[in-house]
């Protein structure tokens, strides 16, 4: 559908061959650092529904900070806003555990049909994943004092300089690195999104 393609919760991947996704993002170690809500109140003084509601700021009850409920993400966009797209293209059509268990379908609608390769890859904000090897002669500088929040910053903005996720783009974007043969990226999930994303579809499934 050309008038909602951009959709991606509601409309499929398009079939097109050697067609590619990769979903990279940060995290933030500490669970409560997004904003994923809000505590709404009534001042039933006013008439006017627009004008009568407001946050009320003076409700604190972990995790709700200043009437805001605060949850995983990357200090901006929550957890589930950044993987739901892509765990919904990447285990929508199969229930595939990342894990290794595989399972039925989740639904009928199939939102990956040309079978693209999904890859996600998940940052934790301020440390490198285990394994994590770059080429020293990547790099000409010292990343560490060179870029706001360090080399390995992983929050909304600073990730665009984490070391670990340039090295990623280079691999996706590039044939080799230093004379590394081109290799595929695994998935690294490294949060509990796989898990909230099929508790979310039970709840749908339940709920139709």
């Amino acid at each position: 559908d050309e008038k909602g393609w951009y959709n991606a919760l509601s409309f499929p991947l398009p079939i097109a061959s050697n067609f590619k996704v990769y979903c990279m993002y940060g995290l933030l170690e500490e669970n409560t650092t997004t904003e994923m809500g809000y505590v709404y109140e009534v001042d039933a003084n006013l008439s006017e529904i627009a004008t009568s509601m407001y946050i009320n700021t003076t409700v604190q009850d972990h995790p709700i900070r200043n009437g805001v409920v605060m949850g995983p993400g990357d200090a901006t966009v929550p957890l589930a806003s950044l993987s739901y797209p892509c765990m919904n293209w990447k285990y929508n059509n199969q229930h595939s555990n990342p894990r290794g268990a595989r399972g039925n379908r989740l639904s009928t609608t199939v939102m990956n049909p040309g079978n693209s390769p999904i890859t996600i890859r998940e940052y934790i904000h301020g440390k490198p994943t285990a394994g994590f090897q770059a080429s020293n002669n990547m790099w000409k500088e010292e990343l560490t004092t060179m870029l706001r929040g360090g080399e390995f910053a992983a929050s909304h903005v600073e990730i665009l300089g984490n070391r670990e996720f340039l090295h990623d783009l280079l691999m996706i974007v590039t044939r080799s690195i230093d004379g590394v043969p081109e290799t595929e990226l695994a998935d690294q999930i490294q949060s509990d999104s796989y898990e909230r994303f099929m508790k979310a579809m039970s709840s749908q499934q339940e709920d139709s």
